[in-house]
């Protein structure tokens, strides 16, 4: 376990801070680019978690993990001679 002091630095209209190398690699992240944490807030402390990884197609095209799976679609009632 690593624990370090990070100074909390303006970014835009927010803040950030900057995690080391080491320290994301730590949780699984080696490669940065592309990469997502979770980030969850419980009894005043910031939990940060390697996300789900999505696979490269995913991401390019931009594919939600949560998004709810349909397994059937209706396309209404026969209109003809289809097979039900």
């Amino acid at each position: 376990m690593t624990i370090k002091e990070i100074q909390i630095k303006p970014w835009g209209n927010s803040q950030g801070i900057e995690l080391s190398n080491e320290m994301l690699a730590q949780i699984g992240i080696d490669d940065i680019e592309h990469q997502c944490v979770t980030v969850e807030v419980k009894d005043n402390s910031l939990i940060l978690k390697k996300a789900y990884e999505k696979s490269r197609l995913m991401r390019r095209f931009g594919y939600l993990i949560d998004e709810k799976r349909v397994d059937e679609f209706s396309f209404g009632k026969p209109l003809g001679n289809e097979i039900i």
